[in-house]
């Protein structure tokens, strides 16, 4: 979940820490045969289509990108995020970055129920039962079809005179032979794979038993003609026949297989010193593989605010009016606000060095993409076969003589490892520029300031 939502994040505000987590995430999620980061992103970015869509198209559809990855937990909980995601846009609006914020901040503490009674009734939405299992189901209504008095909105036709960009029409075979045979083609296609996807979740979630109602005037001409006469189905290495075994004027029920005795006996065991405390719900837990982990989600949008911050300020004398546009984006209370400014007025105050970057540099860049290739082993190799790398520093500050790379970091971070990020930046910024370059860290919560030699 926490690389969806980093993924977002990047993507919607071209955050260089939401991509730094991101990338970090993806690379414990990835198998030799998942699509690089760096090319991923790049398709993400330039798809104008999905960069157009809502905040839950867009959760989905990275969750379709990883899904084969995870295991059973972590696909339960993906479903869990996305209905969040839909519990979140009923009482508030799209807003890509106020979810995140609001999840961060909140949703990462709501719980997953999951029931331990063996002999109890789970009762779930299909849409909230995506990637459970259970023994025994029962979808008691298949029916799911457009009400014939819905309405759509439709773009007005090119050939139509009229100011009226669009129109909200009734939806019936009659626009079949209209001037919006098209679009209303185009949704009804995309109700039909609506329909089937939320079939195949219905009807994909037992393990032993599955009893499913439909009406027969539901069921369609060929598909009654096939369960009205026996037929063969291959299932599990074997051919079976569907039939029917009971049939009156009112309904037929149809059966294949046979039910075995689900009753199940536990073996003697001996349990010594065993701790036990009961526990009603799961909370949603974040974990990283190889044992990797995140101990604190504040600590995280903390970063994710000050990055922003820092990367609108271009100079020393009129920053807070572009805080306050970041600040106003988060909802901060007045007092967190004052916390924050105070805080980044201390860094100018105590580095001067700091100041002068953001009072004297000819040009300020913040969180651009250097791109560099690199051969694999000598320089005769074709471009398709060099291994693109992407970087994108903090702040590149440049004068007439030289030029300044500088990385923020927050929380009670040890500067000294992130130092190899900042050689980096620095051996790219020497291919750019035939001048002095020189690299920085700075930690915004402690003011710590680290001159990054080669």
């Amino acid at each position: 979940m926490l690389w969806i939502v980093f993924t977002l994040y990047a993507l919607q505000n071209g955050s260089n820490y939401a991509r730094y987590m991101s990338e970090a995430f993806y690379d414990f999620i990835k198998t030799s045969n998942s699509v690089p980061y760096n090319s991923l992103m790049n398709n993400l970015e330039n798809d104008d289509n999905f960069m157009a869509q809502n905040l839950y198209f867009k959760a989905e559809h990275l969750v379709n990108i990883i899904y084969k990855e995870l295991d059973d937990k972590e696909k339960v909980f993906c479903m869990h995020f996305l209905q969040l995601i839909k519990n979140y846009q009923r009482e508030h609006n799209n807003n890509e970055v106020m979810f995140i914020e609001w999840f961060l901040n909140n949703g990462v503490q709501q719980s997953l129920t999951i029931t331990e009674e063996k002999n109890g009734v789970h009762i779930s939405t299909i849409h909230k039962s995506k990637g459970l299992e259970y023994d025994a189901v029962i979808v008691p209504f298949i029916n799911w079809t457009r009400n014939q008095n819905d309405y759509l909105w439709f773009k007005k036709p090119d050939i139509c005179n009229s100011n009226i960009p669009a129109f909200l029409l009734k939806t019936s075979g009659d626009l079949a032979n209209s001037q919006f045979a098209d679009e209303y083609y185009m949704e009804k296609t995309k109700k039909y794979v609506d329909d089937l996807n939320l079939l195949y979740v219905a009807l994909t979630r037992a393990k032993k038993v599955l009893i499913a109602n439909i009406e027969n005037q539901n069921i369609g001409k060929e598909i009654q003609k096939c369960v009205t006469n026996n037929f063969n189905i291959d299932g599990l290495g074997a051919i079976d026949t569907y039939k029917s075994i009971n049939s009156n004027e009112n309904f037929d029920i149809y059966e294949i297989g046979t039910l075995v005795n689900n009753t199940t006996y536990a073996s003697d065991m001996s349990i010594e010193n065993f701790k036990w405390a009961a526990k009603e719900n799961v909370g949603i837990e974040i974990k990283i593989k190889k044992n990797y982990s995140l101990s604190s989600n504040e600590k995280i949008a903390h970063g994710v605010l000050m990055h922003d911050i820092l990367r609108v300020i271009d100079d020393v004398d009129n920053w807070e009016k572009k805080a306050d546009k970041i600040l106003k984006k988060y909802h901060k209370t007045s007092e967190e606000i004052k916390k924050i400014k105070d805080n980044i007025k201390t860094i100018f105050e105590i580095n001067p060095e700091v100041k002068n970057w953001f009072t004297n540099a000819q040009e300020i860049i913040s969180e651009r993409d250097l791109s560099i290739y690199k051969l694999e082993s000598d320089k005769d190799k074709l471009e398709s076969d060099k291994e693109r790398k992407m970087y994108r520093p903090d702040k590149i500050f440049i004068y007439p003589d030289k030029v300044i790379v500088v990385d923020f970091k927050t929380g009670e971070k040890d500067l000294n490892e992130y130092k190899y990020q900042v050689r980096n930046y620095i051996e790219i910024l020497r291919q750019i520029f035939d001048k002095d370059i020189e690299g920085f860290l700075l930690n915004i919560d402690n003011n710590e300031l680290l001159k990054v030699e080669i």
